[in-house]
């Protein structure tokens, strides 16, 4: 939904390809991500975006880079959870917490004559399928890759509520799914503890799982690229007002 001259670089966690040991915290994992972005662009600023843990990762890149003296000019975090503390311990084994996720996929893309388990072969092929007809994943992804993004979404959680938010300079845009409930406790969202800039408040109406999907993706893009718009008028002006100066 950007347009071509804003391309979009996707950062893929260690674990989702076979053989590969999983990162063991979000510090590691944001550290892993800064690399491969700085083979593409070595220096800043930088435009950071995550969705729900995404969001966790990137306000840590953002962190780990201004102690690089690194700037991210851009943060923007969509449905991300700013008090991990609050997320409280599913005690419920994976096996069950995979079926709970693939309970939730299954509703939302209409597959409904299936036993829906991770380790019916025959739902788990029906629902790449049906993925697949998302863009969500190529259609070519084995059983076996798709079942181990299933076992990073339950790790996600674990990360998360382990994970300590230190604060970054970056100004951050929050993006709330506005059709989704709103939490008891108002500090779930508060991002204003973790900035020294500020956090503007987006909200645009989808649920959570549904904010890829078209209409709020254009959302977003749009919100995206006035706040980039926003950011290049706002470097004329202080080079107008530098020039004067001379």
């Amino acid at each position: 939904a950007l347009p071509e001259d804003y391309p979009v670089w996707a950062l893929q966690a260690r674990g989702l390809e076979e053989h590969e040991l999983p990162h063991a915290n979000v510090s590691e994992m944001a550290t892993a991500y800064i690399q491969a972005i700085q083979t593409i662009q070595p220096e800043g600023p930088y435009h950071l975006l995550g969705w729900s843990f995404g969001g966790t990762i990137a306000q840590e890149m953002t962190v780990q880079l201004e102690a690089m003296s690194q700037q991210v000019s851009l943060l923007v975090l969509l449905d991300t959870v700013a008090q991990p503390n609050l997320i409280q311990n599913d005690a419920r084994s994976d096996e069950e917490q995979s079926n709970k996720i693939l309970e939730s996929s299954a509703q939302s893309l209409g597959i409904t004559d299936e036993v829906i388990d991770i380790n019916n072969e025959s739902f788990i092929k029906k629902l790449i399928h049906k993925m697949s007809l998302h863009r969500l994943i190529p259609e070519s992804t084995p059983p076996e890759t798709f079942k181990r993004t299933v076992t990073q979404m339950i790790s996600a959680t674990k990360l998360t509520a382990s994970h300590s938010i230190k604060p970054c300079e970056a100004p951050i845009i929050f993006v709330r799914a506005g059709m989704e409930p709103i939490p008891e406790d108002p500090s779930m969202f508060d991002w204003s503890t973790h900035t020294q800039n500020g956090v503007s408040h987006v909200e645009i109406q989808s649920s959570h799982s549904a904010m890829w999907e078209k209409e709020p993706s254009i959302a977003i893009a749009n919100m995206i690229v006035q706040s980039l718009n926003a950011e290049t008028s706002g470097n004329v002006i202080r080079t107008k007002e530098m020039d004067s100066k001379k």
